[in-house]
């Protein structure tokens, strides 16, 4: 019988066997990292912002729902939302934008940013106003495919163990 340089049958399906559980365990622990980078993306684009929405408070005595008034350098967006007069992007991760800060009434002036394909929704409450959040910081968790690491962000953000509301908002 002549040695055969070729491959077995059992050979080849456990390479493949192989393949396929280093994958089952790669592909999950890299969309974590891919949502904390976006994460961090946001937070630090949601607390430019805050920062910018205060100091124009400061200085004109009420908020702004432009995003050009802010003096503040933001990435460039991929589109800009036309239905709220320009005061939100969208960008490759997400979408920030100024809720309610010029509404009709003015309860809720809010700074927003989400990570939409994630389910991961970040907003500061304005201090300036008379709604009962004011100053507060809010993180939801709202249809994510991945809710265990959404609400084990909000939980390190926020210091509770569990959402406020019991189900998916975690309020500080």
């Amino acid at each position: 019988m002549k040695n055969s340089r070729a491959f077995t049958l059992i050979e080849l399906l456990v390479v493949v066997l192989i393949i396929g559980v280093l994958t089952a365990v790669a592909v999950p622990q890299y969309q974590k990292v891919i949502m904390k980078s976006h994460y961090s993306k946001l937070k630090n684009l949601l607390h430019s912002m805050i920062q910018a929405e205060e100091l124009y408070y400061l200085a004109n005595g009420n908020y702004t729902n432009d995003v050009h008034a802010l003096d503040i350098g933001l990435p460039e967006p991929v589109s800009v939302d036309e239905k709220t007069s320009g005061n939100g992007y969208y960008y490759n991760w997400g979408y920030c934008s100024l809720n309610g800060v010029l509404s009709k009434n003015n309860t809720s002036p809010r700074v927003v940013c989400s990570l939409d394909k994630w389910g991961l929704k970040h907003a500061y409450y304005l201090p300036h106003s008379d709604y009962k959040y004011a100053g507060k910081m809010r993180c939801s968790v709202v249809d994510s495919i991945f809710p265990n690491l959404a609400h084990a962000i909000c939980q390190e953000e926020s210091g509770l163990s569990v959402p406020n509301d019991g189900t998916n908002t975690y309020l500080w």
